[in-house]
């Protein structure tokens, strides 16, 4: 599939490239997005409820580190919007 990013996700990701371990799980999960070949092939991709586009992935490293990625997807493209901890992306998303 086909990867984008906006604006937001490239500031959110600004934000984390300190944490060396969390910057390689969202890497691995990109390219894991990256591979798949329909939507059916993305790992732990749970679509949000009243929304008919939007989706996310939890990456939980400890209990610290709980972040979502989200994303919107149509057709065989991908638009990553944010990348921030869980108790913060769901204020700020849509």
């Amino acid at each position: 599939m086909d990867v984008r990013y906006k604006p937001t996700y490239s500031r959110d990701l600004r934000k984390i490239k300190s944490d060396a371990d969390l910057v390689k799980a969202l890497f691995n999960t990109i390219n894991n997005l990256k591979a798949a070949k329909n939507i059916q092939g993305i790992y732990h991709l749970k679509k949000l409820q009243d929304y008919t586009i939007f989706y996310r992935i939890k990456i939980k490293l400890n209990e610290k580190a709980d972040y979502r990625l989200v994303m919107a997807i149509r057709g065989n493209i991908i638009w990553l919007l944010r990348f921030l901890p869980r108790h913060k992306v769901y204020d700020e998303f849509p």
